[in-house]
This record gives C-alpha cells, structure tokens and sequence, in this order.
C-alpha cells in the first residue's frame, strides 16, 4: 500500500523490516512539519502503523498516475529474516509461550526457539503469530513483481542517500532516527548452511526480482 504526499507528489511503498517505522516517521514530519507521538484511542496505543498501514501489493491501486516520484527501500531477505529474528522474537518476544496458541506447540512451535528452529519451522511460526507472519512476508508481496515500477529502489546502505533525495524534493531538514532495531547483534553469518539455503529456495522470487546490491 502506497503511502502519498500530494504536496510533494512523492509515494513510499513499505516494506515491514526495512526501515519502515524510522520512513515512516519521517514521511509523516514531511507531511505535517511535526513529529509523530504516539497516543491513546480507545484504551489502545495508536502507533505510527496505525496511521501509515503496510498492506499486500495492489496493481489496481492508482499510484497517481506519472506524477509522483516513487520509491521503497529493499533488504536482502536473509538479512532481512535475521532482523526478523532479533527483533521481533529475541527483543518484543512475540515467541514467547504466553503468545503461543497450544495447538501450534504441540504442532512443534517451540517457545523462544533458536535461530535455527525458527527457520526451520517458520511456516509454523506464522500460522501461530500474525506478527511474525507479516514482518517475514516477501519483497514481491508488499512491492510486486515488477521493479520498473518505482523510480528509486534503495538498499539499507543507501538510507543516507534517501533522505538527501527527500530534502532536494521538499526542502525540508530531515532526520532519519532507526526504530525496532533492537535486539541482540546477530548477522547472517550466525545462520547455519541448512537454514541459509531454506531462506533463499523460500526468497527465490525476491532474489530473481529485486537487486539487493
């Protein structure tokens, strides 16, 4: 799902992963010269996600036609899953047995699982967590099959280079602050053959689409 400032004509598609909450941030100081804060509606916190969604690719949904620059950021999926990892099981611990329905562990959804079991079983930990499910999604489902359709692809290494492309466009002073980072440092050297090769049969389609230089 785009996300459109008319005042720039600029359109960011997100990508859960990939920078997204930190682009987020700043595409809502963009567009109302202040930051965002998170806040309470309905006894439940109302964060940045809940005002920028992040849904499946539309190739009927109007990108406004030629007159918007359009850009999203691409991770190399086995990094990206590591990030996945680190983040979302060993820091929020959405893994954790409280957050476990019983029928997916004695399915063999172990509780806090390693980074091994968690490959090794990923198709299982998604069906038991919405969460993990949609931060693991691939590139294509968020962006499609086709990279020709935005005008600027950006690595993770070349977030420098998109918020000076966003300050040229809107003559603004933007920051660029790393959000759900957290977590132990892991890389993908911490994955062992087996698991790297799961990954990439199971990115295939990302890895044959996207150029993750």
């Amino acid at each position: 799902m785009p996300h459109f400032s008319p005042k720039w004509k600029i359109s960011y598609t997100s990508v859960p992963k990939n920078a997204c909450t930190s682009i987020k941030n700043m595409f809502y100081y963009m567009e109302n010269k202040e930051n965002f804060v998170n806040s309470v509606r309905n006894g439940s916190v109302f964060h940045i996600h809940n005002f920028y969604g992040c849904r499946a690719f539309n190739p009927n949904e109007p990108l406004n036609a030629q007159s918007y620059w359009k850009f999203a950021v691409v991770r190399d999926p086995l990094q990206r899953l590591v990030s996945c990892y680190r983040n979302r099981v060993l820091h929020h611990h959405e893994l954790d047995e409280k957050f476990i329905a019983a029928n997916f562990v004695k399915e063999g959804a172990l509780p806090k699982p390693s980074l091994e079991v968690f490959v090794e079983r990923l198709e299982l930990y998604c069906r038991a967590s919405v969460s993990i499910a949609h931060h693991t999604k691939p590139h294509v489902f968020f962006l499609g099959s086709d990279p020709h359709r935005y005008d600027r692809l950006f690595s993770m290494g070349e977030l420098p280079l998109l918020v000076t492309e966003l300050q040229e466009r809107t003559e603004l002073d933007l920051h660029l602050k790393l959000e759900q980072n957290l977590g132990p440092k892991m890389s993908v050297a911490d994955l062992s053959p087996n698991a790297a090769d799961k990954l990439r049969a199971l990115y295939r389609k990302d890895y044959d689409i996207f150029d993750f230089r």
